[in-house]
């Protein structure tokens, strides 16, 4: 038992390294196992009966064969994970292909538009003032329209929870905008980028929140590489739909999968924005004391230290060109401030 541990272990770390587990290559074969699926039951032929007894190998195979045939599933499996993460990274929109920049631009557009869409709804219910009922009927009928108007501001205050406040930072996707919006909320408050300072904090943060973290990065990674593996289902068996029988309806269960698995990625992500905004509540002074700066004392002084600490990791500015001269640094055997 020891030695398939040994053996378990040096394969993952050889893999991925030690965030590898049967999920990082499960999304590649389902597909490849998918595909091998329609094409041995003869789907296409839509003048024959599906037998699923011809997907196996047959009795007359040997327990080679289907070794074999199970292992080169796994094998397609890894070959299409660096796949996967391109695809991936296309469902969060940081891919731009030249042919769909308009595609692409379109869709920017469409999100800007439900983000001001809310912000104007929530301003006009935030003004909206309950006049005082001269009935019961009237009191019945306020009642109602102050219940409308607070289901409708907390779904405008969801709508905008799910996107980052600059024009130029939303995305082209629901996914994009949700992990953008994350990363944004985490820093913002304290001036800092969070994608500059956070691989700089991590180090520092607690063993508990940083498994957290972790975890969430693997749902995240998980369920959006199912939804890629599901659409991907859903355009290889499309030709299904022609079928006279029920398999012409496996289409439309493949589809229905890609979308719960994308919106578990988008659930998944408001989750983690909640633990990487935690990271930065509790972890952003770990930062300057590792790099000898000085702490401040007000909250205008951390804010002046934050923006010059993220001019200097995001832009690779000098310590004098960010700011961080003798007015901020300090050695490590000098006595600390006050």
């Amino acid at each position: 038992m020891a030695a398939l541990t040994d053996i378990a272990k040096s394969g993952a770390d050889a893999l991925g390294g030690a965030r590898f587990t049967l999920v990082n290559i499960l999304p590649g074969t389902l597909l490849a196992s998918f595909v091998a699926v329609v094409y041995r039951s003869h789907a296409f032929d839509f003048d024959r009966r599906i037998n699923l007894h011809d997907v196996l190998p047959s009795k007359n195979d040997t327990a080679a064969v289907t070794i074999v045939f199970v292992f080169t599933l796994f094998l397609i499996g890894i070959l299409l994970r660096p796949f996967q993460v391109a695809l991936v990274q296309m469902l969060e929109g940081y891919v731009n292909p030249r042919p769909l920049q308009y595609l692409y631009a379109l869709a920017v557009e469409r999100h800007r538009r439900a983000r001001h869409t809310a912000s104007i709804q929530q301003d006009h219910l935030d003004e909206e003032e309950a006049e005082a009922p001269r009935s019961l009927r009237a009191a019945a009928v306020g009642a109602q329209r102050e219940q409308r108007r607070r289901r409708l501001s907390a779904r405008a205050d969801r709508v905008l929870d799910r996107y980052p406040e600059a024009d130029d930072l939303l995305m082209p996707t629901l996914l994009g905008n949700v992990l953008r919006q994350g990363e944004e909320a985490a820093g913002r408050p304290y001036g800092l980028d969070a994608m500059a300072v956070y691989p700089r904090m991590y180090p520092s943060v607690s063993a508990l929140l940083r498994a957290d973290i972790s975890r969430q990065l693997d749902l995240i990674a998980a369920t959006a590489t199912l939804c890629v593996a599901f659409a991907s289902a859903t355009a290889v068996s499309l030709p299904l739909i022609l079928r006279p029988d029920l398999w012409r309806l496996v289409p439309l269960v493949t589809l229905m999968f890609a979308v719960v698995s994308y919106r578990g990625a988008v659930r998944a992500s408001a989750e983690h924005a909640v633990l990487l905004a935690t990271a930065f509540d509790l972890h952003r002074f770990d930062i300057p004391k590792a790099l000898h700066l000085a702490l401040p004392e007000t909250p205008e002084g951390e804010l002046k230290l934050n923006k010059r600490l993220t001019a200097f990791l995001k832009e690779r500015q000098s310590l004098a060109e960010s700011g961080l001269g003798q007015e901020f640094f300090v050695h490590p055997g000098d006595p600390p401030a006050g």
